[in-house]
């Protein structure tokens, strides 16, 4: 029986209401919170195996496989045993890895005539600017043209992408560099920042864990296709499908004229934000969102550094598309039932979409969670997730690009 709708609040989101036929009883609905969030945030595998036992028993009585809505026999094993490889899979944590830089701000420049040829044929950074705060003050200085790193010559079409890509694959302390100073090649010894090592775990499990940080951008697209699947086969459990979520097929003429709109509304959000904290920064006199920014670069660019295009591009689509069906699409109806306000369940899912960008710091909380606000709002305001996504997807897609390009252009210093 379709719940009735309750009088309009001041946020006017009377289609959002129809999001709310369906649910489950509100404390079921909150376990369904709870488990989700624990799934998306990781961490409830790491424990003992009893407890990880336990956990995987809760995402099964969720689902609910036994139940005539999946199908016969063979389909509901299946779902059982898709239910169990996703929650698995889901809980191997996607870390990225803490990023390791020189501290120096290179640009790629051609050879000199006058100058030693680079080893190979390979390419020449040279630097502009070097951070007092990192080891390679004592070594490096500006104008210094790098060609090679550990012996090996830089990458002709991509040299900054090499030189990073290298550093951050670096094992031990330092690196050598092999530069042109004063007509003559000079190889030196930069130190690098340490890196803490992870915790102890069991061989299998650091094996897996290497794996994932080497290949961090294919993991987050897994997990996040696995996080989908349980979603879905518990959505299948309810007889329902992802079209409850507002990804039915009826109105996609106006889904596609939402989303440039959509995205540039995104643009603004985010720098909107960014400049309140920029404000704020300047005021206090502190410099953190000036050294957040270039920090938050270089993680996002060491992410998705190398990958072909055609790849990223799905890889922002998928990531997009997980990201709203989990904060907005799954998460927001629910939040809504259980706290019985659309605007507490905005905060509550818009703060937890921001934590979620931990890795990128304090500055990026802020500004996702504005954009959580931003997309629960667009949302909520049609019952339409499919614009969302694409919007979000678009967003993703052009502030990589703009870094990408602001950091091979030589724009963007190389931290």
């Amino acid at each position: 029986m379709p719940r009735a709708a309750p009088p309009s609040s001041w946020l006017r989101l009377e289609a959002a209401e129809a999001l709310l036929d369906g649910l489950p009883p509100r404390a079921e609905a909150l376990l369904e919170v709870l488990f989700v969030v624990a799934l998306v945030a990781v961490g409830a595998l790491r424990s003992s195996f009893f407890a990880s036992l336990a956990f995987v028993g809760v995402g099964l009585a969720l689902v609910r496989p036994w139940r005539a809505s999946h199908g016969g026999v063979l389909a509901r094993v299946a779902t059982a045993l898709v239910t169990v490889v996703a929650i698995a899979v889901a809980s191997v944590p996607a870390e990225v890895p803490e990023p390791r830089r020189i501290g120096i701000d290179p640009a790629q420049v051609a050879s000199r005539a006058e100058d030693p040829p680079p080893p190979a044929g390979g390419g020449v950074l040279e630097i502009r600017a070097v951070s007092p705060a990192f080891p390679a003050a004592s070594v490096l200085r500006p104008g210094d043209r790098i060609v090679a790193i550990d012996g090996a010559p830089l990458d002709p079409k991509a040299p900054l992408a090499a030189l990073r890509q290298h550093v951050q694959a670096a094992r031990g302390d330092e690196v050598g560099l092999t530069l042109v100073r004063a007509g003559k090649l000079e190889d030196v010894r930069v130190g690098l920042p340490r890196v803490e090592a992870p915790a102890r775990r069991p061989a299998a499990a650091q094996a897996l864990g290497e794996l994932v940080r080497r290949h961090v951008l294919v993991a987050t697209v897994v997990r996040a296709a696995c996080v989908l699947a349980f979603i879905a086969l518990l959505l299948r459990g309810r007889g329902r499908s992802l079209a409850s979520l507002g990804l039915g097929r009826t109105g996609l003429e106006l889904d596609a004229l939402a989303v440039v709109p959509l995205a540039a509304g995104a643009f603004a959000v985010s720098i909107a934000t960014g400049l309140v904290v920029n404000v704020f920064a300047t005021l206090l006199r502190s410099g953190f969102a000036e050294r957040e920014a270039a920090a938050r670069s270089a993680v996002l660019l060491d992410l998705v550094g190398g990958t072909p295009v055609a790849a990223f591009v799905l890889a922002m689509i998928v990531t997009a598309a997980f990201e709203e069906v989990v904060f907005r699409g799954f998460l927001l109806p629910r939040l809504r039932l259980v706290t019985g306000s659309w605007g507490i369940a905005i905060a509550v899912s818009s703060m937890a979409f921001g934590a979620g960008h931990l890795y990128e710091g304090r500055v990026a909380i802020l500004q996702t969670t504005a954009l959580g606000v931003f997309f629960s709002l667009a949302f909520l305001r049609r019952a339409r997730l499919l614009p969302v996504v694409l919007a979000h997807a678009t967003f993703n897609v052009a502030v990589f690009g703009l870094l990408t390009w602001a950091q091979r252009s030589g724009a963007l210093p190389h931290p």
